[in-house]
């Protein structure tokens, strides 16, 4: 009597699996929110310091949203808020590259060999694009940080395109 599966075959299916298992998890964080009504995200140029924080510049582009960095918290986080004030959606921020020590804002930069800690910030941080958002926040734990409009927004990426 012949056996449904040979040890050759049931080895293949086993590794196909285990890839398949592979591949899964090592994939990028996928968007908390269903997809955004229009294709693309945003690339926010964002300045200031642990006091303050906002958007000096803002970038739409063609190409999905790849989603958080795997493992990702942060006190810190872009906070994107509906019309109504309702939170749609909450993005962790990653500032450890910089001071974010409130008592040393006006510190001077630190340098140790080649690693440099600054009390400015200024970093590019991609969202997703989401036509239902009114106002952008950001915060540290529930303490606003800075926020910019929806029209606002609007008018850096127009700028930013010509």
């Amino acid at each position: 009597m012949q056996m449904p599966f040979s040890r050759p075959r049931a080895a293949a299916v086993c590794a196909i699996l285990a890839f398949s298992l592979f591949v899964a998890a090592t994939r990028a964080v996928p968007p908390q929110e269903p997809a955004p009504s229009e294709p693309g995200h945003l690339v926010l140029v964002v300045e200031g310091t642990v006091k303050q924080l906002r958007v000096t510049h803002a970038v739409k582009k063609a190409d999905a949203w790849a989603g958080l960095p795997q493992g990702l918290t942060s006190e810190f986080a872009l906070v994107m808020l509906d019309a109504a004030g309702k939170e749609v959606q909450r993005l962790p921020l990653d500032l450890s590259k910089f001071e974010t020590d409130e008592s040393k804002v006006d510190a001077p930069v630190v340098v140790e060999g080649c690693i440099v800690r600054s009390p400015k910030i200024g970093t590019l941080l991609n969202i997703p694009f989401r036509a239902d958002v009114a106002t952008y926040r950001f915060v540290r734990g529930d303490r606003a940080l800075g926020e910019v409009d929806a029209a606002s927004m609007q008018r850096m990426t127009s700028e930013a395109r010509r």
